[in-house]
């Protein structure tokens, strides 16, 4: 009886082993998933992409800039003409001044599609952040779940061969007290050679 002792001991430690891993890992999933429940995501990448949106959705044509520009354009013209003493320098120089006009407009509108144009780099760049902070969750979710599945395996595989192996120490040594030996091979019984003779 006394040789089922250890066979007994390694299983009830197989148990234990199993079921304190599994609690212990069991706690520390819960913290881990608290923490990621509570993650926040960036504000500043936030600001960030909705400050590039709004600058991408507005229209080039009421940007500052074009207005800026061709207001400008309009007062040159404006005071061009207002320059103009006689009927003649007039004539003469309303073309010119009307087609300096002109241009200033056209560049003020090239440079307020090359200003939109920078909005949608910028993003660009911003949806990327934005990208990253949202896969962020789902990620962290996602690796936490293949380390519970990865740790709980591990902690029940060493927990099932903690316990089997009780139960092959149990096992042989119930075979060896069958057979009166080691368990391995019978020990034949054989009587004593000198009460033979009586």
């Amino acid at each position: 009886m006394l040789g089922l002792i250890p066979g007994a001991i390694q299983g009830v430690i197989g148990g234990i082993q199993a079921i304190a891993g599994g609690s212990r890992a069991k706690k520390a999933q819960r913290q881990m998933e608290k923490m990621i429940d509570s993650y926040q995501k960036n504000p500043s990448i936030m600001d960030f992409y909705n400050k590039a949106l709004q600058r991408y959705n507005q229209n080039p044509y009421d940007s500052n800039l074009y207005r800026m520009q061709t207001q400008t354009a309009q007062r040159n013209l404006a005071t061009g003409l207002n320059a103009m003493q006689d009927r003649r320098s007039a004539l003469a120089s309303v073309g010119n001044l009307v087609q300096g006009s002109n241009d200033a407009s056209l560049r003020a509108a090239a440079a307020a599609e090359a200003q939109q144009a920078q909005a949608l780099n910028q993003l660009g760049a911003a949806t990327q952040l934005k990208d990253r902070e949202d896969k962020y969750k789902f990620e962290a979710k996602y690796n936490l779940l293949g380390m519970k599945a990865g740790g709980g395996n591990q902690i029940m595989n060493a927990g099932l061969k903690n316990l089997y192996g009780g139960l092959g120490s149990i096992s042989d040594y119930l075979v060896a007290t069958a057979t009166g030996g080691t368990g391995t091979t019978p020990t034949p019984q054989t009587q004593p050679q000198g009460d033979a003779a009586d």
